[in-house]
């Protein structure tokens, strides 16, 4: 089945020939939020979770080092035609997965990338727990005379 031009995606060369697969370490859970049954990956080491549709669940499930996206990508389109995620979704989808630290791949690491999200990560996290102390709530009793 051809795919439909929403489900394309420009810059699908970049990432086709890749290998890549989820971290050893990461475990997934089945749950149901909001009436709908959906997976949650949690990494134990940075104790992040993220949560996936049973159709990128599939997608995610079948990579392998042995493996290119493109021929995932191709194997979940023939399974599931309807459900399969389209180029465009699986480019946005592998990309937070490797910001959230849960993809690893067979290119060799760029240690100055790695430790540059480490760091944006860390100062998102203080920056928010600032912004948490400059907007707490502080109760005023204002006592007006009549």
């Amino acid at each position: 089945m051809a795919e439909t031009p929403a489900t394309l995606s420009e810059s699908w060369y970049r990432i086709a020939g890749q290998h890549a697969a989820l971290r050893p370490h990461v475990s997934v859970r089945r749950q149901y939020y909001r009436g709908e049954r959906c997976y949650v990956l949690h990494d134990p080491v940075n104790n992040q979770f993220f949560r996936l549709r049973p159709a990128a669940y599939e997608f995610v499930m079948r990579l392998r080092l042995d493996r290119t996206i493109e021929e995932v990508a191709q194997q979940c389109l023939e399974l599931n035609p309807d459900e399969a995620p389209g180029q465009e979704e699986i480019i946005r989808l592998l990309s937070q997965l490797y910001s959230s630290n849960l993809l690893h791949s067979d290119l060799p690491p760029d240690s100055a990338k790695l430790f540059d999200r480490f760091k944006q990560r860390r100062q998102r996290e203080i920056q928010s727990k600032w912004l948490n102390i400059m907007f707490a709530r502080i109760h005023c009793w204002i006592r007006t005379t009549c």
